[in-house]
């Protein structure tokens, strides 16, 4: 089970950080450049219960909530919009024509933040699936392999089971069906202004 968007804002940082300390994550993707990063690197950094990876990000996708690039933004003026923030969605960047160079500089950044934070960093994967646009996913494999990561791809949903209507027993009943290796991906929070 990955828990992803660690760094995003604070009450996903807690709900990752219990999430871990239950024993129910393995996997958690941190965003170099959320507005809590600093936060989520003293929590988490260094814990050997669970496996780091870079969540590639390139969108900032909410209304209330936005971020930027790690990099100036005068060094990926590409990426970003006239306040300094990421476009909203990955066909944004489509439609502007994603400047290639400036993306892989902006994930380098993010990867050297993360590690100078205290993590390690064992996978790559990509917030809202950004790698379809200009090259990016092959781009982003090249440099996993250079990096020495493993690229977390997407995977298929889990199986379907019959609803029980509470939410929690309907997840279970749909794991139980797995009948192979899987990853299963969530975005853990908390019911807090921030999320």
């Amino acid at each position: 089970v990955r828990g992803d968007d660690a760094g995003g804002c604070l009450s996903a940082n807690l709900a990752i950080e219990r999430c871990l300390d239950a024993g129910v994550l393995k996997n958690v993707g941190v965003m170099a450049c959320g507005l809590a990063f600093e936060d989520a690197a003293r929590r988490l950094a260094g814990r050997k219960d669970a496996c780091f990876g870079i969540h590639v990000c390139l969108n900032s996708e909410w209304d209330a909530v936005k971020w930027g690039p790690v990099l100036p933004k005068e060094q990926v003026p590409n990426l970003v919009d006239g306040n300094g923030h990421f476009l909203w969605a990955p066909m944004a960047n489509h439609e502007r024509g994603l400047d290639l160079d400036q993306a892989l500089a902006e994930v380098r950044a993010q990867l050297t933040r993360l590690r100078d934070a205290g993590f390690e960093v064992r996978y790559l994967d990509e917030h809202m699936g950004v790698g379809w646009v200009g090259g990016l996913g092959e781009a982003l494999r090249d440099l996993a392999r250079e990096e020495g990561l493993f690229v977390a791809d997407a995977l298929p949903y889990l199986p379907e089971a019959d609803a029980t209507g509470d939410p929690l027993s309907d997840l279970l009943a749909r794991a139980a069906k797995i009948e192979t290796e899987a990853l299963v991906v969530y975005h853990p929070g908390l019911d807090a202004p921030d999320m």
